[in-house]
């Protein structure tokens, strides 16, 4: 997969005939009702809007930005609220299903301070880590505003003390990754960009660097600045006075370590420079869109020229060292021929997946759509409502947002021509080739502020008035699974399938497994993070990573990946078993909860916010959310102490070395090395790859030229492939 990190929002709008504006799914979403039975109002494909905030009292009202981010695991928001006419708060609230919201927790408690600033309020979800930032405006002085930082590592059910990070602040943006927190930020006294990190999960930061190369290269930064991470190399972005030429610039840095250096700040623009469409009066903002995408060693950063309506992007492919001449990708000046969108004020965003990057724009009179696929070299226009043939007037009432994740693109904004303001929805399965426009929502007259998920779950952030009381509502839809291609139609995708005919074995090269029953009712596929994705519609049994048996009754959908044997169930039930030959442990693990299984010492740990019942050897165990128990049964050796024995892993020469320092009875050691082969290449038949027959050989010779005997698993399979 590519990592383009950085994802921000499109537009649209429901009543379109226009180009590229077809029905593509031939799927419906989940579909919801309220708790009277009857569907919600202008639509069931979205849950009915639940009430996060749960504020009554007209003086107690939400501000109208929220922020929040949504994964299968539920929706995580934060917001404003004033408790009293002088008593400004954050709060915080979830849902992991869209119809009940926990109670709101208030994460800044009182302050001193003039409120919360609501342009710079960030939150981010990960595995249960719930991590929240935010800047608390100081004496009414928002120059010199301090930014805080809270965590929960329970899914947002409890947060530690907020943590100051840094005072003297205007703007700044954060990073995660684990417990590996980043902070970029202007240091108003000095009018420099900072940094700082954590590599304890914010309980203790680092003391902050001079970003610019240690010599304030491109100072005074305008809101807003950009942070992405991809693995240790940190790319940031911002608006400032590059020092050279006194003159506003987009700015970009860069540092390969994690934050502890940084190189020399390069001046991707400056607005001194006409023939690149920007203006030369010093005194205007080049705009408030920036945003960074990152694929492999391409950058990419467009960023809005405000005074000409000007959309702008500068390409790296050496990782940032250095940046082509600045082109126009959006040209809002004659919009009405070229992009669907006219001005006063035209809207646009960007977002972007692998090598995808796309440009929206909205307008006084429609919106459209660019579409590049080869990361910003060339665009192509996809949806322009200009071209409307009913003639309609499609005007939009805030920012365009959306995201994209694979193939799947979704996006949310507000339609202004119906009474009420409608939100509308679209969707595309084919990277934004076509669009879905049948999908429908709840009618409301308020604005999105988040849309949010995966490719399976999209949740929609908004804030709601009625009654005198404004509050953080949001709306969830479900799609089916993205569905790779099988060839073969064995419930394995064609990507991890060990063989292009019918075959039970599958492998992505470190979490392998067989199916031992159900191919119909099960779909197989490549999990980019974590290992590989089952989904199991009906009765089905599989067999992973060589330890551990999985077995299904009911439609469920669970992530495994081999080494230390985890298993995620993202929704459903499954009866795992558990082996090392000797021993034996089932457990029946539900929705959200995780195992993971250590096959050296026997080790299971429940890394789920539920305890989990284990039988072994027939021994009832309760193993408590985050507990682990380790078991050494009898006759268990020490096959697995040396991680260069697991399959998989070392070359077969270092396993068999591995083998003979741990195994003195030749049987024994070939028995080993049968498990290997089956673990590698799946149990035997009569069809094996040549790739497969190659690795044959390779074991044979191997063991030929450290004088052992080729074990009877071994011989079958070079005898079926014509070797013997």
């Amino acid at each position: 997969m590519g990592n383009v990190h950085r994802v921000i929002w499109i537009v649209v709008t429901l009543i379109v005939l226009a180009i590229g504006l077809t029905q593509n799914s031939a799927f419906a979403v989940s579909t919801y009702h309220n708790s009277t039975g009857t569907s919600c109002t202008g639509g069931d494909d979205f849950s009915c809007p639940l009430d996060l905030s749960q504020q009554t009292a007209v003086g107690n009202s939400v501000p109208n930005k929220i922020a929040g981010v949504g994964t299968s695991n539920g929706y995580f928001s934060i917001w404003e609220q004033n408790v009293t006419s002088t008593d400004f708060r954050l709060f915080f609230a979830s849902t992991t299903d869209g119809v009940t919201a926990t109670t709101p927790i208030d994460i800044s408690g009182t302050t001193t301070t003039s409120g919360i600033d609501q342009d710079q309020m960030f939150i981010f979800e990960d595995d249960g880590k719930v991590d929240i930032f935010w800047k608390e405006i100081d004496t009414g002085i928002e120059l010199d505003s301090i930014i805080y930082h809270a965590r929960s590592t329970n899914g947002g059910t409890s947060f530690g003390a907020k943590t100051q990070i840094q005072d003297l602040v205007d703007i700044f943006f954060p990073a995660v990754d684990g417990d590996n927190i980043f902070v970029a930020y202007e240091k108003t006294d000095s009018a420099a960009m900072k940094f700082k990190k954590s590599t304890n999960g914010g309980t203790s930061f680092t003391s902050e660097v001079l970003m610019d190369g240690g010599s304030d290269e491109c100072n005074a930064p305008e809101h807003p600045i950009k942070m992405v991470q991809d693995s240790i190399t940190l790319h940031v972005a911002w608006y400032g006075t590059f020092a050279g030429n006194a003159t506003q610039a987009i700015c970009y840095n860069q540092s390969t370590d994690s934050g502890d250096t940084w190189g020399s700040t390069v001046q991707i623009l400056s607005n001194t420079v006409v023939d690149q469409g920007v203006s030369n009066d010093p005194s205007r903002d080049l705009g408030r869109e920036l945003e960074i995408y990152i694929s492999g060693t391409k950058v990419a950063v467009i960023y809005e020229n405000l005074l000409d309506d000007l959309f702008m992007q500068a390409r790296s492919t050496n990782s940032g060292v250095s940046f082509g001449s600045p082109t126009i990708v959006l040209d809002t000046v004659d919009l009405t021929k070229d992009d669907g969108c006219t001005d006063p004020s035209p809207l646009a965003k960007s977002w972007g997946d692998d090598d995808n990057i796309y440009i929206s724009c909205t307008g006084n009179a429609g919106w459209g759509i660019k579409n590049s696929t080869d990361f910003g070299l060339t665009y192509n226009l996809i949806v322009d409502s200009s071209d409307d043939a009913s003639g309609g007037r499609f005007s939009f009432a805030d920012e365009p947002l959306g995201f994209a994740t694979g193939s799947r693109v979704f996006a949310v904004s507000v339609d202004n021509d119906p009474t009420p303001d409608q939100m509308q929805f679209l969707f595309s399965s084919d990277g934004g080739i076509t669009y879905d426009n049948s999908i429908t929502m709840f009618m409301t007259a308020d604005i999105p502020y988040a849309i949010t998920g995966n490719s399976t779950h999209v949740w929609i952030g908004f804030a709601h008035s009625q009654g005198g009381v404004t509050n953080a509502w949001v709306s969830l839809a479900i799609f089916p699974p993205v569905t790779p291609s099988d060839s073969d139609g064995d419930g394995i995708a064609d990507t991890i399938d060990l063989s292009p005919f019918f075959s039970n074995d599958f492998t992505d090269g470190t979490t392998f497994g067989t199916i031992t029953s159900g191919n119909a009712n099960l779909s197989i596929t490549d999990d980019p993070v974590n290992g590989v994705n089952i989904a199991a519609s009906g009765p089905a049994t599989v067999s992973t990573c060589g330890t551990s048996t999985l077995t299904f009754t009911v439609p469920t959908q669970v992530t495994v990946t081999c080494g230390s044997v985890s298993i995620v169930v993202i929704d459903g039930s499954v009866d795992v078993e558990f082996t090392d030959g000797d021993s034996t442990a089932t457990i029946t693990l539900e929705s959200r909860d995780t195992i993971t299984f250590e096959d050296e010492t026997f080790t299971i740990t429940n890394n789920g916010d539920e305890p989990v019942t284990v039988v072994v050897d027939g021994e009832e165990i309760i193993l408590s959310e985050g507990e682990t128990i380790s078991f050494k049964p009898a006759g268990m050796d020490n096959l697995f102490t040396n991680n260069l024995c697991e399959p998989l892993a070392g070359t077969i020469l270092q396993v068999l070395s591995c083998i003979d320092n741990l195994i003195a009875d030749l049987d024994a050691a070939n028995a080993r090395i049968a498990e290997l082969v089956e673990a590698l290449l799946g149990p035997g038949n009569n069809e094996y790859s040549p790739e497969q027959c190659a690795k044959f050989q390779e074991i044979a010779d191997a063991q030929a030229a450290k004088g052992k005997e080729m074990s009877p698993s071994l011989r079958s399979q070079l005898v079926a492939c014509g070797l013997l």
